[in-house]
């Protein structure tokens, strides 16, 4: 699924160049890694990219429902050293899920495992 979302500062200035990092968050005593369910296949845990001239960043990741074991991305965007975005997302697999959606739509609580 396509992963979106827009930064801005408060006044509604575009932020460009910030650094985005997705890293799939996961009980690490449940499993030693996160695989797909169908193929075994390990996946890369993070991944990274920055928002265009228009404050946009975007990334292709899996579904967590394909994901074995129970997931969720932690979404950093780095506005500043000292100023940092964090949340968690969960992307499931509906019976038809959207081909592209914004990040803060998927936003959930922080999970348990997570320190």
């Amino acid at each position: 699924m396509l992963i979106k979302n827009t930064l801005r500062k408060p006044d509604g200035t575009l932020l460009r160049g910030v650094k985005v990092q997705i890293e799939i968050s996961w009980d690490a005593e449940v499993a030693p890694f996160v695989s797909f369910d169908s193929s075994q296949s390990i996946i890369d845990s993070v991944s990274e990219t920055s928002t265009d001239l228009d404050g946009l960043w975007s990334m292709e990741i899996p579904l967590n429902s394909d994901l074995s074991p129970e997931s969720v991305y932690k979404v950093t965007e780095s506005v500043s050293d000292s100023n940092k975005n964090v949340y968690y997302i969960y992307l499931d697999g509906l019976a038809t899920p959207p081909e592209e959606g914004w990040a803060v739509d998927y936003i959930v609580a922080k999970p348990n495992w997570e320190s």
